[in-house]
C-alpha cells in the first residue's frame, strides 16, 4: 500500500547556490593564507569564554581569536606528538588534547601536564574523544576502550571486562540526564546510564541502522544523533531504539558516508560527509553545500564545530579551517516559499506535483543510469505526471534549469 505522504523536497543544489553567496560567507584559513599549521583539521572547540576557536591539526595545535594565530607543536611546547586528533575544554576552563600516540594533554594558559599508559591509568595513547560528565568526571574514547578520570583515579571498560564488543571507540556526547553515549567502529554503540551502568546495542539486539558511528550530537530533547561511515545519520528516539534513520534511499541524504554531526541551538543538524561537503537538516527540509555551489574549497570534511546559530566551523580533510557564517532560518524561509512538492514517494503508478510559488516548468525524466526516458511541462500549480508504465527502481526528476534532481521510486 502507497501511503499519501507528501515529501518537501528542497533545491538543495542550483537554489541554495544562489542564496548561499547573497546569505551565507565563507573564509577559508589554510597554511598559504595564514599560520594554520597544517590544512587537515581533525577536530575543533570553541573557547566562548576567550573567543577562540582551537583547531587540531596533523601538525599540530592552533589557536585563532579572529586576528591573531597562535601555534603550539613538539617544538615550542611540551607537546611531544603534533597529530591532534580531539579537543575538549573542562569547567575550570582548561584545555585538553587528544593525541595518536603522545596520550593526553592538559594546557591551563601557562602549563602543560601529559598524561600516557606509562606515567597513568590510561590504558591507551590514542584518544579519539574527550567528554566531561555533570560531576566534572573526563571521559575517552580510545583504540583500546573507554577511559574514566575522576582527577584521582581511573576506571577502564573494554572488551576483556565488560559487554563491549570492540574497543575501537570514535566518539562521545553526553546526554541531558547524565547518560553517556559511545560510538564505535563494528561494535554497535555504548550507552551508561546515570549510574554508569554499560548497555550495548547493535544491528543484531536493538536494530541499530549500523554498527559503526564517528560522531555524535545530542538535541534539545536528549536524544542521540549518530554519524554514521556508511549507514547515513541516526537517531535514536528513546534509549535504545526505535530508531530513525536517514540515508540516501529514503531521504535527500546525498551520501551515507558521513564523519560528523553537530547540532545547534536552533535545533538546525548539520553533517560532514567524506564525499559531498556539508548538509544541513532544517526541521523537514535538508540543504547541501560543497564545492560545486558554495565557497567550500573541498567536499571531505572532518570536524565541525557551532559557534551560534548563525556561525559555524568546519574543518576539512586538505584544505584547511572554513568559518562559514548566515542566517540558515532566512534561508530556509526563502527556499520554502520556492519548493516543489512530489507525493506519493514512493509511487505506483502517479506522481503529482505541487509548484508551491512557482510558475511553469519543464521537466526530464532519468532512470538510474542518467538516460532521459520523458519530459513534459507543467503550467497549474498543480499537476501529475505518469509513471505507471515504469519498471520498478529509482528515478530522477529534473524542473528545467533552475532546480536540482529531485528523486523518487516506482514500485509495484
Amino acid at each position: 500500500m502507497v501511503f499519501p505522504v507528501r515529501l518537501a523536497l528542497s533545491f538543495v543544489l542550483s537554489l541554495v547556490s544562489v542564496l548561499c553567496y547573497s546569505q551565507l560567507s565563507f573564509q577559508v584559513y589554510n597554511t598559504s593564507n595564514s599560520a594554520l599549521p597544517f590544512n587537515t583539521v581533525r577536530c575543533l572547540k570553541i573557547d566562548t569564554v576567550n573567543q577562540l576557536i582551537w583547531a587540531g591539526t596533523d601538525n599540530g595545535l592552533a589557536s585563532f581569536d579572529g586576528t591573531t594565530w597562535t601555534v603550539y607543536n613538539s617544538s615550542n611546547s611540551a607537546m611531544t606528538d603534533n597529530a591532534i586528533r580531539s579537543l575538549q575544554l573542562d569547567g575550570l576552563g582548561k584545555l585538553w588534547v587528544g593525541t595518536t600516540y603522545g596520550g593526553l594533554f592538559s594546557f591551563d594558559g601557562s602549563n602543560w601536564v601529559n598524561y600516557t599508559n606509562f606515567n597513568s591509568g590510561l590504558q591507551d595513547n590514542y584518544i579519539r574523544a574527550i567528554e566531561f560528565d555533570t560531576e566534572a568526571n573526563m571521559w575517552l574514547a580510545t583504540t583500546e576502550g573507554i577511559s574514566l578520570f575522576n582527577g584521582i583515579s581511573w576506571q577502564q571498560w573494554n572488551t576483556s571486562n565488560s559487554s563491549m564488543m570492540t574497543n575501537n571507540v570514535t566518539s562521545i556526547a553526553m546526554g541531558k540526564d547524565g547518560e553517556k553515549y559511545f560510538g564505535t567502529i563494528n561494535g554497535g554503540v555504548i550507552y551508561f546510564d546515570q549510574a554508569n551502568n554499560l548497555s550495548v546495542f547493535t544491528i543484531a539486539n536493538a536494530g541499530l541502522p549500523d554498527n559503526s558511528s564517528r560522531s555524535i550530537a545530542v538535541d534539545s530533547l536528549g536524544n542521540p544523533w549518530f554519524a554514521s561511515p556508511a549507514g547515513g545519520l541516526f537517531l535514536d528516539n528513546a534509549y535504545g531504539g526505535p530508531w530513525t534513520n536517514f540515508n540516501v534511499s529514503n531521504s535527500m541524504l546525498p551520501s551515507n558516508g558521513l564523519t560528523s554531526v553537530a547540532i545547534s541551538q536552533d535545533q538546525t543538524v548539520f553533517i560532514g560527509s567524506e564525499q559531498n561537503g556539508l548538509i544541513i537538516k532544517y526541521e523537514n527540509d535538508w540543504f547541501n553545500f560543497d564545492v560545486g555551489n558554495s565557497g567550500l574549497p573541498e567536499s571531505h570534511l572532518l570536524s565541525l564545530a557551532v559557534e551560534d546559530n548563525t556561525t559555524l566551523w568546519l574543518g576539512t580533510y586538505n584544505q584547511g579551517l572554513v568559518k562559514m557564517v548566515g542566517n540558515y532560518a532566512e534561508i530556509t524561509n526563502q527556499i520554502m516559499s520556492n519548493k516543489l512538492i512530489v507525493y506519493p514517494n514512493p509511487s505506483q503508478g502517479v506522481l503529482h506535483v505541487d509548484m508551491g510559488e512557482l510558475n511553469a516548468v519543464d521537466y526530464q525524466l532519468f532512470d538510474s543510469f542518467g538516460r532521459e526516458i520523458g519530459n513534459g511541462s507543467g503550467i497549474e500549480s498543480e499537476f501529475s505526471i505518469t509513471i505507471e508504465h515504469f519498471d520498478s527502481g529509482y528515478y530522477f526528476i529534473h524542473f528545467s534549469s533552475e532546480i536540482a534532481p529531485i528523486k523518487f521510486e516506482k514500485i509495484n
